[in-house]
Order: C-alpha cells, then structure tokens, then sequence
C-alpha cells in the first residue's frame, strides 16, 4: 500500500466540533482513513458490506460530493442521500474532501471504587474481535472497576478473517496493534491504584495482531499459531502482559482461559463451552486433561453488527420480541421502556428472539422466507408488515420503524448452520477418539449472548439439540474470568491439557452438510449424541 505524498481529508466530528485533518493513503476507502486513524472512536462496522451504515458521512459540499450508489438509497433513503449523506466503505478517499461524521463514544466503565489497600492491582482483559472487556482487582480480590469499549481495530473489518488480511501487511498490523496497546494504556490509567500486571485473553489473531506476529499461519493452509503464549510480555508504558496458552490455529486463549475458569469454578466433567462469538468456538472438556475443540467462523452479526437495524446489546438495545394481540411487541435492555426516541435498534439476542416468535406464529417457514397463506390472526397481523421493496428483498415492518430484512435473516442461517455442525462434529470426534461415553452434563454458553439469549431459541431454532433446556448455563464472559484466575493464582499458567483439535469443515460432506443445516428447525441429538 504506497502512500501518497502528505494530503489530508478534513473531518468535522459533530459530537465534539472538533476538526481533525487525516492523511489519505491511495485507494483506500473513507471508512478505514477515518476508523483506522485512531482519533475517532470506533463503531461497529460490517466489513464494508454496506449492511449497517453506520460508516455514513456527509460530505460538506456539494461539488465533492460523490454519487449516489444504488445500494445507498436502500440503506441511507432519498433525504440522506439528498443532504449529502454516503457511506464511507463504498467511495475512496481523496484529498481535499470535507466530510462530517457523526461519532460519539461507545465505551463504557461500571464499579470504579478506591481501595486503600489496592497496591499490585491486576487487570484482566478479554480482547475480542468486536469489543475488549476488562475488570481490575486488587490483590484480594475486589472490584476497583470494569468496563468495555469497542476493538479499534473495528476499521479494518468487523470478522476475524478480513483482520488477518489486514495484518499481513506489516505497517497495517502495526497500526492495528498500536490501537489496542493505546487502549490498554488508557485502561490502565483509569484504574485507582498501581498495575502491577495484566492478563490479556483472546482468539489467535488478536493475539497474534497484538504481539506484532505475522498471522500468516492463519491465513491459508496448513494453518499454524503464530504465537503460542503462556508467557509475560514486556511492552512500552505496560504493566507486565501474561498471554494465555493458544491451543491451535483459531483456538485462542481465550477458550483455554474459559476453560480454565470453569475447570476451577467445579464444573462437572465432561461439559461442553461454547462461546457464540465472531469466532464461534466449541470446546468439549472431556476430563481435566482432555479437551476436543474446534471453531467455525460465525461473524458479528449475533453481536448486532452488519443487520440492518442491528445494534449491540446496551441501552436503547432490543433484546427480546413478544408476540400480544397488538403484534410484535419489543422488551428493551434493562426493561427500559420502548418509545420512538429510546429505541436504538435490535441486539443479537433481539433477532433470535423475534425470529423465534415468527416460526411459532407460522410467519417464517424453516428456510427464512415468509408464508403469506397462514391463516392464525395474530400471524395475519404481522404480516401486514411484509413488504417487497422495488429492486430490493421483502423486508417486515416492525415496531418504531425498525424492520427485518431477508438480508438479516439470510446472516443468521449461515450463523445457525455453522454453530449447530460445529458442535455436533466435536462431540462425535470425542466420542470416536476417545470413547467417552457419556454426554455433557452441562452446556455452558459463554459471552453476552450466552447471558441474556433466551434457551426457548437456542433449541427452536436449532443452535443446539432439543431437550437440553436443563443442561443449559449462561457463564458470562469465562474468557474474562479465566484471565483474572490466571493472574491471581500462578500455579494455573503450568497447567496443560491435552488438547484435540477438530477441523470442523474437513468433512467432504461438509458442503451439503451446511446446506442442510441452514433450516430454522429443531434437531435431536443423532449419531454421536444419541444419549443427550
């Protein structure tokens, strides 16, 4: 990527007046000079799909203003488009432009406390590919504060995949590395007391980015760990950094560290932890000493990124649809009350959930598409919704002018298909491999879906087989916790287990398999699983 000689884009922030002065490389879109600069907070983009518009930009005057693309009237409408409103992942950079963006902060920190005794603080981190959580605690053990924030790397791609592209070129992974290590120092700052150490859990990527080693092992076969861990690094204005053991290619520290929490928390072997995030990964915890696990590319979209009215789970968020003789009715987070004003959009456990209540009323047939013949009345009201926009696909009306698309429910197939293969191919292997005859005793879902996504989904939609209602425990964020483990007790960084990794799509069947599995259906348990 060759940069040219020093321009600049003029950036005028709305929410902060500021006026910030970019430099533009050659080729490259709007969205990532401004996202990937560092100076402006991050948003949860889609990977330049041109889904969630939340990279919109309005170009300042009328003679440097681009024209409208056909797919922006679909996303933005006519009167944004009218006012100068674009997207910035679809129109290149020049110099000279002046644009305006509508950026406001999206971090957030809870349980800030001072402690008098609080000297050798640890802060554990879950560096995700969407956001980075983190907790920091004294030496005992209390709370001095937690928060979250969105990954500043977002710019460069919402999925695990368009991140390692992007850090193959070794300025780019430098700047995206940069982002993450000025985030962990403003983290460090904010903490009322001396750092002594940080533990930084995440997926090999994020950790190969984070360590500035080439990811080139998980770019293409045969895929290899850039970096293996389990050990303290030493970085500039940080704490000591302990990184957690990574496993295998696309099986982080942070399932180890996951699985390390709930190993020390009693869980009962075996158990099974699935963490549904953009990198979905599954692990079958056989034994102390034997786990089979295996990953499978899931997306943001279960984080509320890239659909179209898509949001992540927080205030203004719909987590949850209800269907009442008025129609769909949304539950807000935090039992917020819904209105016009308050409504922001609709989180990943809102989209199982509504799609939940679509199946029940006979609205959506297996395959995602509307059934317009039903004849249940409280099924005929939400369908006075359906529409079939010119040159685009049907999409619902919903309540507050939200709607859902095909295009949304498209993305959560793809996400049902590959979770529901994954898991069942990571049982089977542990049953053949190692003859374990009994089946998980708990199911454990890990992250912020797994905590608030209603289990009634889980198993009608087929994310998991039907039945396991019971065995099902929302753990929270057990990458988080195993961090925390790591730091407080030494002795659990020598612990090794023997780790059998399952490539989840080398089955030659895998294709059809996947096609078959893009249903919206309950499934029982079958080969491999027969006794769950």
């Amino acid at each position: 990527m060759n940069e040219l000689p020093f321009m600049e884009v003029r950036l005028a922030s709305k929410s902060s007046g500021r006026i910030l002065h970019l430099p533009v490389r050659a080729g490259e879109s709007i969205a990532r000079t401004v996202w990937l600069s560092g100076m402006v907070e991050p948003a949860a983009l889609c990977s330049g799909l041109g889904h969630c518009g939340l990279c919109r930009v309005r170009f300042i005057f009328p003679q440097t203003t681009p024209a409208p693309l056909p797919e922006e009237y679909h996303v933005l409408g006519e009167s944004a488009i009218k006012q100068g409103w674009r997207l910035g992942c679809r129109h290149v950079a020049q110099p000279g432009m002046v644009i305006e963006v509508p950026a406001e902060s999206r971090c957030a920190e809870a349980n800030a406390s001072r402690s008098e005794q609080a000297e050798g603080a640890l802060v554990a981190v879950d560096l995700g590919t969407t956001s980075i959580q983190w907790k920091a605690v004294t030496p005992a053990g209390a709370v001095l504060a937690s928060g979250h924030c969105l990954n500043p790397q977002l710019g460069a791609g919402s999925d695990v995949m368009s991140r390692i592209a992007a850090a193959l070129n070794p300025e780019t992974r430098g700047l995206l590395r940069d982002l993450v290590v000025r985030t962990l120092r403003g983290i460090v700052q904010q903490i009322p007391a001396r750092v002594s150490a940080l533990c930084v859990a995440g997926n090999t990527a994020m950790t190969a980015i984070f360590l500035d080693r080439d990811p080139s092992g998980l770019a293409g076969a045969p895929y290899t760990v850039p970096d293996a861990g389990s050990r303290f690094v030493e970085l500039p204005d940080l704490p000591p950094v302990w990184i957690p053991f990574q496993p295998a290619p696309f099986v982080g520290g942070d399932i180890d560290a996951g699985v390390t929490a709930l190993l020390h928390a009693g869980v009962p072997c075996p158990f099974l932890l699935a963490d549904m995030g953009t990198n979905g990964e599954v692990a079958l915890v056989v034994d102390r000493q034997t786990v089979f696990a295996g990953s499978v590319p899931l997306g943001p979209a279960l984080e509320g990124i890239g659909l179209r009215y898509g949001v992540m789970a927080g205030q203004g968020a719909v987590v949850e649809f209800i269907l009442s003789p008025q129609g769909l009715q949304p539950r807000m987070y935090g039992n917020e009350q819904a209105t016009a004003e308050s409504v922001a959009g609709i989180a990943g456990t809102g989209y199982l959930s509504l799609i939940t209540q679509l199946r029940l009323c006979g609205v959506l047939n297996a395959q995602g598409q509307p059934v317009r013949d039903t004849r249940l009345p409280l099924a005929a009201r939400v369908l006075k919704g359906l529409h079939y926009p010119e040159k685009a696909p049907w999409r619902l009306d919903l309540p507050f002018g939200m709607a859902l698309t095909a295009e949304d429910v498209e993305a959560l197939l793809k996400i049902r298909a590959a979770f529901s293969l994954a898991v069942r191919k990571i049982i089977e292997a542990a049953e053949q491999v190692s003859g374990a005859g009994a089946a998980p005793a708990v199911w454990a879902l890990a992250g912020a879906l797994g905590e608030h996504v209603p289990r009634q989904a889980l198993e009608l939609l087929g994310f998991v087989p039907l039945g396991l209602g019971s065995r099902l425990r929302c753990m929270g964020n057990t990458s988080l916790q195993g961090a925390l483990g790591l730091l407080h007790e030494p002795a659990l960084r020598t612990e090794r287990r023997n780790w059998h990794v399952v490539d989840v799509t080398a089955s030659a069947t895998f294709a059809a398999d996947y096609l078959k599995a893009m249903r919206f259906e309950s499934w029982n348990a079958g080969v491999g699983t027969n006794r769950l």
